[in-house]
């Protein structure tokens, strides 16, 4: 009983080692975990260990030895304990993009989601719910009924008592609102339903928790970048570079590398310094970087950025290409939202050449993709600057109350329920 208890100890604290700031107990816990597993003849706690020690890998940047990992880890998932299970899928679904198109991590983190519930390993489970819906927003899918998961996520949060994972969904929330709402006030500030942006900065800090202030910023990067605030993406990626990510796998930091990409050109172009475009250019590289170990999402945000390398140096017609190319690759991938911010891309730089009919077809197919999206805020906030864009309709607002959009599966609660009737009498 003893061994069995430690064995369970070294298995929790190998996982919460992961989102520690120093991890250099990481490879200890992980190799005396198989260790003690076994020499005492405990092979159900080895899974987790391979889990976990796969997720280590890829934040050195090994990403082929962790995958390998990963799947032996899931291969043994049926030899694991019930409560290791969702801990061991929402591992694997973690470095899954690598690999396959992002929407399809969608349904794995859902089924994450059930298991740990059915196991009674709810913060895991309400870990994965919650990843499902941050990764949810960077597919390209229209965000209005991830918005409507939320709100449910967040009550079920509430029910739970899991503080810090309340902390860390904020933000995730707040930038949805600010997306999906044409009235609001300002939609860079992530202060409104969801959260006080301030309230919580004090709250991070007061906590130490370094996680929850970098996802802050993180989401404010996103959306700085979305409405064309260089300026202030600048200050945000200095202030993100003081945060040592912990874990550096998920398709969030690829997204922070375009968006830093996207951010240096546009000062490179404007104030016409060197050390920008240098900066951009190692982006585009670390993009390569990605494509060549591996990552399937990579290609499209790879080829916004070299659209708009070759604005410093290719013939007009050949920079034209280079954006048709990103944005017919992002419209066949299903990431509408980058699409979208390709056309804007391509309509300055033909603004910036003083050929106002390119300009103006592409922030036409502009705006018609942020309103696929349901970047409402963001449709306005084209329409208010351009004249010549005719007003779009109302996006729809409807609450989808079924089980599935698009024939996807969406978050439930109905898990939780069985939960609570077989863990909470």
């Amino acid at each position: 009983a003893a061994k069995l208890a430690c064995t369970e100890l070294l298995s929790a604290m190998a996982f919460y080692s992961l989102f520690w700031k120093q991890k250099n107990m990481l490879p200890i816990l992980c190799t005396r975990l198989v260790q003690l597993a076994l020499k005492n003849n405990l092979r159900e706690y080895i899974p987790m260990a391979y889990a976990i020690y796969s997720l280590l890998v890829a934040t050195k940047g090994d990403i082929t030895p962790a995958l390998r990992y990963s799947d032996i880890a899931s291969k043994m998932i049926e030899r694991s304990t019930p409560m290791s299970k969702a801990t061991i899928m929402y591992i694997s679904n973690r470095l899954a993009h690598w690999r396959i198109p992002l929407r399809q991590c969608l349904d794995r983190f859902l089924d994450a989601y059930a298991v740990g519930m059915e196991t009674g390993n709810v913060e895991v489970a309400l870990l994965s719910a919650g990843t499902y819906c941050s990764t949810y927003m960077l597919c390209g899918l229209p965000l209005q009924p991830v918005a409507e998961d939320l709100r449910g996520y967040v009550q079920l949060i509430k029910e739970y008592g899991q503080d810090n994972a309340y902390i860390m969904v904020q933000p995730v929330w707040q930038t949805l609102l600010n997306l999906i709402e044409a009235d609001v006030e300002d939609p860079l500030a992530l202060t409104g339903e969801a959260m006080n942006e301030v309230e919580l900065r004090e709250k991070g800090a007061k906590c130490q928790n370094s996680t929850a202030l970098r996802t802050i910023l993180e989401y404010k990067l996103r959306l700085t970048v979305l409405f064309g605030n260089h300026g202030a993406s600048e200050r945000l990626i200095r202030q993100l570079a003081k945060f040592k990510r912990e874990v550096k796998v998920d398709f969030g930091r690829q997204m922070e590398i375009y968006e830093g990409g996207v951010t240096f050109f546009a000062l490179a172009r404007r104030r016409n310094q060197h050390r920008y475009l240098r900066k951009a250019r190692k982006c585009l590289n670390q993009l390569k970087e990605c494509m060549r170990k591996g990552n399937v999402n990579c290609y499209v945000l790879f080829l916004v950025l070299a659209a708009e390398n070759k604005t410093f140096s290719e013939e007009f017609m050949n920079v034209i290409k280079a954006y048709d190319k990103a944005i017919a690759s992002a419209s066949r991938s299903g990431f509408v939202h980058i699409a979208a911010h390709a056309n804007e891309l391509a309509a300055q730089f033909c603004f910036n050449r003083d050929d106002e009919q390119w300009g103006q077809s592409y922030l036409r197919q502009a705006q018609i993709c942020y309103g696929r999206w349901g970047a409402a805020s963001k449709v306005k906030m084209l329409e208010a600057a351009h004249s010549f864009l005719e007003e779009s309709a109302p996006l729809s607002r409807t609450e989808l109350v079924t089980g599935s959009f698009q024939g996807r599966p969406r978050f439930t609660r109905r898990m939780a329920h069985q939960h609570s009737t077989l863990f909470l009498k």
